[in-house]
């Protein structure tokens, strides 16, 4: 079986070259649009991170980290996907919400976001 969901559909679809490049064409679309989205993200942490940070912060970075991982699987990108879901379950409620364990976590989180727009 194919290692991602784009080599799936394109092995499902054989040899349909039109739809083929529609496909390609939204994923680039997506793709463009998920950068921009990932800046967002990075935004959000950094912000999380400042003195202006707050618990809500860390909150929708979450939101958006999970709604991210969602369509990124859906697109196809796989490991972006799944670097978002890592971000997700890392950004659940520390019990200590301005601790040093926490913006260290933050500060990795940053890293992992550039990461993924890297990949991209």
């Amino acid at each position: 079986m194919p290692s991602d969901r784009s080599e799936f559909v394109r092995s499902a679809l054989g040899s349909d070259p039109d739809w083929l490049r529609e496909l390609d064409a939204l994923r680039e679309v997506y793709r463009t649009r998920l950068i921009d989205q990932l800046g967002e993200l990075e935004s959000i942490l950094e912000r999380s991170l400042s003195s202006e940070g707050n618990a809500r912060d860390a909150a929708d970075a979450q939101r958006l980290a999970h709604r991210l991982m969602g369509t990124a699987g859906t697109y196809g990108f796989v490991k972006a996907s799944e670097m978002l879901h890592e971000i997700g379950e890392r950004l659940a409620p520390a019990p200590e919400p301005r601790s040093r364990g926490r913006e260290a976590r933050q500060t990795d989180l940053i890293a992992l976001v550039r990461g993924i727009r890297g990949e991209l």
